[in-house]
C-alpha cells in the first residue's frame, strides 16, 4: 500500500492482477513460489479476488520484481501475448471506496491519475474511461475532488465521490511513482529473454508510460 501521511483522509493502492489461479508455472521457481504466497496470504492481507487470480499491491511487488518478471513471462509464453490488468483504488478513511474494475488497465488509470493530479480551480475533466465499463467525470471545487462513476450497463446508477483535493492528489503521486517504478524494472529485467516475446517499449505502452511527460524508460 502507498505510504501516506498520517493525517490522510485517503490512502490510493496502485494494483496489478496476477493471473496466479490460470497461469502454469514450473513447479520450485521464484515465479511459483511468488504465486504460492499470494494465495496464502491474499485473504488475510485483503487482496482483491479475480476469476484468473488476485489484485496484488504493487508496493508489496516492488520487492520481488525479478519474480514477477518471471511469472509475466510464464504467462505471455502460455499465451503468447501479454495482457496486465490494473489500475488505482481510492481507499477513504471513512465511507466507501470507488473500487477498481476487474477490467482495469493502466494506461486509462494513468490518465485518471494525471488528470487528477493535474486539477485546478474549478477544472472538471468530463469522461474517463476506467476499465470497459466505467465512466468516470472528476471535478475540483472548493478544495474538494467530486468523482462521478457511470457504468455502462443501464441498469447501474451514477455514483458519486467527495474526496478532500490535496489528500487525493498526494496520494495518487505517490501510486503513479510505484507504478513508473515497476514498470521501469520490469522494462529492464524482461530483456533478459531472448524469446523476443517482449520489447520495453511494449512495456512502456501497457502502463501508459507513454501518456506521462515525466516518465522515462529507456529505449532498447
Amino acid at each position: 500500500m502507498s505510504q501516506q501521511d498520517e493525517r490522510s483522509q485517503i490512502t490510493v493502492e496502485s494494483l496489478i492482477e496476477l493471473a496466479t489461479e490460470t497461469t502454469l508455472l514450473p513447479p520450485n521457481t521464484k515465479a511459483w513460489q511468488l504465486a504460492a504466497e499470494i494465495r496464502s496470504q491474499a485473504v488475510k492481507a485483503g487482496y482483491l479476488q479475480t476469476p484468473d487470480g488476485w489484485f496484488v499491491p504493487i508496493s508489496m511487488l516492488l520487492r520481488r520484481v525479478e519474480d514477477v518478471a518471471d511469472f509475466l513471462h510464464a504467462e505471455m509464453v502460455q499465451y503468447g501475448e501479454l495482457e496486465i490488468v490494473g489500475g488505482f483504488r481510492i481507499l477513504p478513511r471513512e465511507g466507501e471506496s470507488p473500487g477498481i474494475p476487474l477490467s482495469a488497465d493502466f494506461r486509462s488509470a494513468m490518465t485518471l491519475a494525471k488528470s487528477i493530479i493535474s486539477l485546478r480551480h474549478e477544472d472538471r475533466v468530463p469522461q474517463i474511461f476506467v476499465g470497459a465499463q466505467e465512466i468516470w467525470t472528476i471535478a475540483l471545487h472548493n478544495d474538494t475532488v467530486k468523482i462521478q462513476i457511470r457504468q455502462m450497463a443501464a441498469q447501474y446508477g451514477l455514483k458519486e465521490f467527495h474526496f478532500p483535493a490535496r489528500d487525493l492528489k498526494r496520494s495518487f503521486e505517490s501510486a503513479r511513482a510505484e507504478v513508473e517504478e515497476l514498470a521501469n524494472k520490469l522494462g529492464q529485467l524482461l530483456l533478459r529473454y531472448q524469446d523476443g516475446l517482449i520489447v520495453p517499449q511494449k512495456i512502456r505502452w501497457i502502463f501508459g508510460l507513454d501518456k506521462l511527460s515525466d516518465s522515462v524508460l529507456p529505449e532498447k
